[in-house]
């Protein structure tokens, strides 16, 4: 069985495997901010909050955003996990968007995160953390994303 009819066509074949590998290595994940977090919606179960990302793209290419996933944390109790409200996005080269993402925390989980809230409160600053993956270019690469922070507290 011959798979290459050419000895050129197998070249080029190597030749763009190559390329493709080296661009690929070159592509630096985008960065993520938290840029709000607010209250939703409240139901009979849970308290949904949206949470949106800042995204930036630091490529010379836009890349396609699907599949984002993550997991919100609050006082460095695991509040909820959040899915994307916006579906499949495309981050343009060297810009950024806002993502948002809808987070549902169930009520069963409130009262030790407000405990350790307060805590933290009383100590001056609300830590939060936010974890997770987006899917970019059709499944073919992961970007794994961490941004700690503080929410300040009031003066």
């Amino acid at each position: 069985m011959r798979i290459f009819s050419n000895p050129l066509h197998f070249i080029a074949t190597i030749c763009l495997t190559l390329g493709l590998t080296a661009c690929g290595s070159a592509i630096k994940a985008p960065t993520v901010e938290v840029a709000e977090v607010r209250l939703a919606n409240i139901d009979r179960e849970s308290v949904q909050l949206t949470v949106s990302l800042r995204m930036t793209n630091p490529n010379p290419i836009d890349i396609s955003i699907s599949d984002l996933k993550a997991e919100l944390s609050i006082a460095g109790q695991p509040v909820g996990n959040a899915e994307s409200l916006a579906g499949k996005t495309t981050l343009q080269s060297r810009a950024a968007v806002t993502l948002p993402m809808r987070v549902s925390v169930p009520f069963k989980a409130l009262p030790e995160t407000l405990r350790q809230s307060l805590i933290a409160m009383g100590n001056g600053a609300l830590p939060y953390k936010i974890s997770g993956s987006a899917s970019a270019m059709n499944g073919v690469l992961t970007i794994p994303f961490e941004k700690s922070g503080e929410i300040a507290r009031r003066r």
